[in-house]
């Protein structure tokens, strides 16, 4: 599935496309794992990209797997389960005192779709292109451009608000510092017990 020329040489005509473009289809849920490998792979990026930019009423969302043993909550361990987070940002966690897994949170404030790769060269070029809205007839698609970091914000905003509750919660003053030099987005953000990262980072002694 990943020849172009096979698939009638159209992005629009691949099943990717055409699939989300169903009416039955309300958007695109990628599973996380720990690496965050669906943000690596370029049909993956523009699974996202159709999702967001191209088709209107289309949602995307992460669904991650709380590990067993990997959290604690009231002094005992959170059982391993699904964690989701949608597109309008609500997360829905289902062992109680869970958090979004925050090594799936430090990989996805830090997603950059241009650096996403592909099987076939060809395939990362045009893909990248149509992101861009450069003619398919330019050689080599650009390194940097606008069009890059509005994909790049739009699915680092789904994980920023668990990224700075996970650095408050674990002192990580440094990795703080560097989201909101950017932007406050997210620092209202809530657990599901309804704690605040100003509010977790004072409960474990972390003033500064």
């Amino acid at each position: 599935q990943h020849d172009l020329q096979e698939l009638g040489g159209s992005l629009e005509q691949t099943p990717f496309w055409r699939a989300i473009g169903l009416s039955s289809c309300h958007g695109v849920v990628q599973v996380m794992d720990e690496g965050c490998t669906p943000h690596s792979r370029i049909w993956c990026i523009l699974e996202i990209y159709i999702a967001m930019f191209e088709l209107e009423g289309k949602g995307f969302e992460v669904l991650a797997r709380i590990q067993e043993g990997t959290q604690t909550y009231g002094g005992e361990r959170v059982s391993a389960g699904p964690a989701l987070r949608t597109a309008d940002g609500v997360e829905h966690i289902k062992p109680e005192g869970g958090l979004f897994p925050e090594e799936i949170a430090w990989k996805g404030v830090r997603v950059e779709v241009q650096q996403a790769q592909a099987t076939r060269p060809e395939d990362k070029r045009r893909i990248l292109l149509a992101i861009a809205q450069a003619p398919e007839s330019d050689s080599e698609p650009p390194t940097e451009h606008p069009r890059y970091a509005e994909v790049n914000g739009k699915v680092q905003s789904l994980f920023r608000g668990a990224a700075i509750y996970s650095y408050a919660l674990n002192g990580n003053l440094e990795g703080l510092c560097g989201l909101l030099e950017h932007s406050s987005e997210g620092v209202g953000y809530r657990s599901s017990d309804g704690s605040t990262p100003v509010y977790v980072a004072a409960q474990h002694g972390h003033t500064e």
